[in-house]
């Protein structure tokens, strides 16, 4: 089920790590339609089963080394990363002598480790090269037949969370096929959210943001918050998230003052439950910075983003994608503050990190790209602006729909920088390309239209 590539061994432990604690946590099973429960522990491979206080590699190891003794399988350690991989031949053969039953088994086994581990987002971040082929191998099945493998309970929590580890990943269209299928699969309506599937809703609105359709995400999400406010305190961590996510999308959308509303109330409650370093109060910060430097408010999101990256600095390791996404935006504030080589020196450090965690077509490292050449060309660097901007815009053509508002940003970046190097023809013609589609895509009011525009 997962692909012939090589596998951290580090998984396995950290799927061991998180059946544990639901074993330990609750003799019942979750209600959430997302939530793994015991009955996905039972259904973890016989080395994994939870026993002891601590993980026991031992049963790993004895089954590693006997499939090694035997050549099916092939053992890596690197720079520490200790991995598993198979020859594609052994791996194909391994697979095609399944019967459907066991296939069966073997897909759910498979979903299991995957998701489990998952509760280590840093493993997940940090190691994303190296899993991204065994999610799309794992996915890599007609969804429609994976429902034939156990009931609902059992199959659309692994799923949804294989659907969230895409949604990192930014497999933006392998999610939007994903969650058409499992709409189908379960029967429910995409477009009108339901108290018992709001997960899946959640999943489905930032589906909708990463690939642009901001409209869409917004009229989504503000049914999903008003069903969470009618049925959780106001300080429940679900309807807080629900609320983070509305604002954000506010704030894709061009609604800044609605986002700035919305945050400064999530924040509220947040400094009043939360620690001045949990990841969540830290990403409300992040997002009201983010809403102050697109409302012009310079100074103040400046202040706030210092003082998130200062204290994600101290928590987290540095190429942790919350605090890169931090420094980023810090060094955005830095360009806008007129502290043009603070800003080229912090994107250069994120990039460069970036550039060995993420693959090239990764959003986050060509936003961090896209914002870099723009420091650039503030700073006279206009050849390097431009190299780097055709980079970008060439992936992103690829990548993205042509209304995408991170490939007609890109592009109107590039038109920018074609302007300042003397190209004038090469601008003008991707101006108007711009314009037009915008045109098309946002109101007139819309912030990102009215600056191509001008």
């Amino acid at each position: 089920m997962l692909d012939s590539a090589i596998l951290p061994c580090q998984i396995f432990e950290e799927a061991w790590n998180n059946s544990k604690k639901i074993k330990s946590a609750s003799s019942k099973d979750s209600n959430e339609i997302d939530d793994l429960s015991r009955n996905h522990v039972l259904r973890l491979p016989g080395f994994l089963v939870a026993e002891g206080d601590e993980w026991d590699s031992f049963r790993l190891v004895e089954a590693t080394s006997q499939l090694v003794s035997l050549s099916l399988i092939i053992q890596h350690n690197a720079d520490g990363l200790v991995g598993l991989s198979m020859h594609p031949l052994a791996h194909a053969w391994a697979k095609d002598r399944q019967d459907p039953k066991q296939q069966g088994v073997a897909w759910v086994a498979a979903g299991c480790i995957l998701t489990l581990s998952r509760q280590n987002s840093t493993m997940w971040q940090t190691q994303e090269r190296q899993l991204l082929p065994h999610i799309q191998s794992y996915l890599d099945i007609k969804i429609g037949r994976v429902f034939s493998f156990g009931d609902e309970s059992s199959v659309v929590p692994i799923l949804l969370q294989c659907g969230w580890i895409l949604s990192n990943m930014r497999q933006d269209t392998r999610l939007k096929h994903l969650l058409k299928d499992i709409f189908i699969g379960i029967s429910k309506n995409p477009k009108e959210p339901s108290k018992e599937s709001l997960p899946l809703y959640d999943l489905r609105a930032k589906s909708l943001l990463n690939t642009g359709k901001n409209k869409k995400a917004v009229t989504l999400l503000e049914q999903v918050v008003k069903i969470r406010q009618t049925t959780l305190a106001e300080d429940h961590p679900d309807r807080l998230a629900s609320q983070h996510v509305l604002a954000s999308a506010y704030r894709a959308n061009g609604q800044i003052k609605e986002a700035f509303a919305l945050l400064e109330q999530v924040i509220k409650i947040r400094e009043t439950i939360q620690a001045e370093d949990h990841p969540n109060r830290l990403a409300s910060q992040h997002a009201l910075a983010i809403a102050y430097q697109a409302n012009g408010q310079i100074k103040e999101a400046f202040a706030l983003l210092e003082q998130v990256v200062k204290i994600r600095e101290n928590i987290q390791a540095e190429d942790h994608p919350d605090r890169l996404a931090s420094q980023h935006v810090l060094a955005s504030a830095y360009q806008a503050n007129g502290q043009i080589k603070e800003a080229v020196a912090l994107l250069e450090q994120v990039i460069k990190i970036e550039e060995t965690t993420l693959t090239e077509d990764h959003p986050d490292r060509l936003a961090s790209q896209h914002v870099l050449a723009s420091a650039y060309r503030a700073n006279g660097q206009i050849k390097e602006a431009v190299a780097l901007l055709e980079q970008v815009v060439k992936i992103e053509e690829t990548t993205l729909a042509e209304d995408h508002p991170n490939r007609l940003a890109s592009q109107h970046e590039l038109a920018g920088a074609y302007q300042a190097d003397g190209q004038v023809n090469e601008a003008i013609v991707l101006f108007k390309q711009v314009v037009r589609i915008k045109r098309v895509k946002f109101q007139m009011e819309h912030p990102s239209r009215i600056v191509s525009e001008k």
